[in-house]
Parts: C-alpha cells; structure tokens; sequence
C-alpha cells in the first residue's frame, strides 16, 4: 500500500486506513496469544499438573491428547 502511495495510486487516507487495519490485526493477534497462554496456565494450574511444561517426554503425548480431542470434536488445528 505504501507503494501505491508512494506511485499516487492511492490517497493519504487509503494508506492510514490500510495502516490502521494492520496494526488492529497485529493487536488481535497478539490478544488473542496471550489470551490462549492464560488460559493454557489456568488449565494446567487446574489440572494441578506442569509436566508438559518441564519434561519432553511428557509433552509428545500431552500433545497428541490434544490433538485427538480437536479431531474428536470436529476441529481443526491450523499448521505454520
């Protein structure tokens, strides 16, 4: 978008408008990061168990419960 500012293409305001939603989609992601976190800790706090957190051993299989449960219900866990 700065390009096509930069070229005329585009107004002052398109650019501030494009700007604008990026940085409300940066915040989102980032809210909703810190939000799983929390509730990651709070279910691991519940659980009275942080194995996952501090064996490797324990992690692989805590994961694959994990997984098993979205497929379970039908959701679907997005790769990078």
């Amino acid at each position: 978008m700065a390009d096509a500012y930069a070229r005329g293409v585009v107004s002052i305001t398109d650019l501030i408008s494009a700007q604008d939603a990026s940085l409300t989609a940066e915040l989102s992601h980032a809210q909703a990061t810190f939000t799983f976190l929390i509730d990651f800790a709070d279910t691991l706090r519940v659980s009275n168990s942080f194995d996952v957190l501090l064996d490797p051993q324990t992690r692989e299989p805590w994961y694959h419960t994990v997984d098993a449960w979205f497929a379970t219900h039908g959701i679907s866990i997005p790769t990078h």
